[in-house]
């Protein structure tokens, strides 16, 4: 077979495989080599296949374990917002009724529902997390990585003040544990974890960042977790 022949049967080919490469069970890698290359002319007048190394940068993006200070500072963050709000609070009722001590004295047990309620509330929503946590890409999930209902929520929350016994030794441990996990984290089974960001470049970079494919479709991945 002559070399123009050879170049005519080419086309052919390469419809056959552009078919593959379309298909759901095709890594993105695969058919990102084949969009990266481009049709030229032969010496036969034919259209060939050349192959260019993609070198574009892709944003990737990974979750870790928060560490202990990054959790401090996002609970600073949530600790001067609530105090806005309690001193606002307070300051109302103080103008307002300046002589009812009745009312006076109900700012600390609706100042206290509505701490309760932010933290339950942001952390079981699809934000998973507070405001202060947002700010510094952290998230409160559970040992899987999914999110956590408004009961486990309430119970982390509620075990907050198991952690702050022994001077706060609870709190302490998220800086130690393998998994950067608080007292309350431990008995609650939820993590606290952070999302970075960061460039790829490369011949090949992953098309679909956080995920993995298992030979037959791409699966969501959160390293270094695993569903036990």
């Amino acid at each position: 077979m002559s070399s123009c022949s050879r170049h005519r049967v080419l086309p052919k080919v390469l419809e056959n495989l552009n078919q593959v490469v379309g298909s759901d069970r095709t890594p993105a890698s695969a058919v990102a080599s084949v969009r990266s290359r481009r049709w030229s002319e032969n010496s036969c007048g034919l259209s060939e296949v050349v192959t260019q190394p993609s070198n574009l940068p892709l944003v990737k993006s990974a979750l870790g374990y928060a560490a202990f200070w990054r959790r401090l500072l996002a609970y600073l963050i949530d600790t001067t917002l609530l105090l806005g709000v309690y001193i606002s609070i307070f300051t109302a009722v103080r103008l307002l009724a300046p002589d009812d001590f009745n009312a006076l004295a109900n700012v600390a047990p609706v100042c206290g529902a509505i701490g309760w309620a932010y933290y339950a509330v942001f952390e079981s929503s699809p934000a998973r997390g507070t405001l202060g946590k947002l700010a510094l890409g952290l998230s409160v999930t559970d040992v899987h990585g999914d999110s956590i209902s408004f009961w486990r929520a309430v119970l982390r929350n509620a075990l907050k003040s198991v952690s702050s016994l022994l001077l706060g030794m609870g709190w302490l441990m998220a800086a130690f544990t393998p998994r950067k996990q608080a007292l309350h984290d431990l008995l609650a089974g939820t993590l606290v974890l952070r999302k970075t960001s960061y460039f790829v470049i490369g011949p090949e970079v992953p098309t679909e960042p956080g995920e993995h494919w298992d030979g037959t479709r791409w699966v969501a991945s959160v390293p270094p977790l695993g569903r036990s």
